[in-house]
């Protein structure tokens, strides 16, 4: 594997263009120095398809069809194992659209896994009032999708089960079950519903 390996950021959505063009903008702003984005939409969107796919960096797709309207419990799921399958990158990782990320996030992420036998690291989530989720515990509500950056190899063992809402629980336990093991970064670099915005330099 490279020195600086390629990371595959996966962002899914649906009908959201202003908040994704935020999420996006601090995908772009990452110290990182080899990421290739991709973005998958939960169904046609005519709009975005002509807007990203004229853009450099970005990777675009669409699932035939919305999911979490045919479902009503989709969580993105679907979409979002479309984008897994379908990265180049040496590692993977997820952001949802309306939350960002901070300029460190994937850099130190890929700085802990890097070079060990690890297979995945988890960070933490930083909510607007400051709260912080991922205490170095797989629990029930305290992982998230976005919290996780893992070797593709790990879709070989497992992906996310669609229709749950303790989807990326259930993801984390099944890889450790199958004997994959991760590391956790204690530093709140995922930003849920845009907490760069809310707290600025405080961040």
């Amino acid at each position: 594997m490279p020195d600086t390996p390629l990371v595959s950021v996966i962002v899914a959505t649906y009908n959201r263009h202003d908040p994704l063009l935020r999420c996006l903008e601090s995908i772009r702003a990452q110290e990182h120095p080899n990421i290739e984005i991709v973005v998958v939409s939960d169904g046609p969107d005519l709009l975005l398809r002509n807007r990203l796919e004229a853009e450099e960096g970005i990777r675009y797709f669409e699932t035939g069809r919305n999911w979490h309207s045919l479902s009503g419990v989709s969580w993105g799921t679907e979409p979002r194992t479309l984008g897994a399958f379908a990265a180049r990158g040496d590692y993977l990782c997820y952001v949802d659209d309306d939350d960002t990320i901070t300029p460190d996030h994937v850099s130190g992420m890929v700085k802990a896994l890097h070079g060990t036998e690890y297979w995945f690291a988890i960070g933490q989530y930083l909510y607007p009032d400051g709260r912080v989720v991922g205490e170095g515990k797989v629990e029930p509500s305290k992982v998230g999708t976005g919290m996780i950056l893992f070797r593709p190899e790990c879709l070989c063992t497992s992906v996310m089960r669609p229709g749950s809402y303790l989807g990326d629980f259930e993801w984390i336990l099944r890889m450790a079950q199958a004997g994959l093991t991760g590391i956790f970064v204690q530093k709140p670099t995922y930003l849920v519903g845009h907490a760069l915005e809310e707290l600025g330099t405080a961040v």
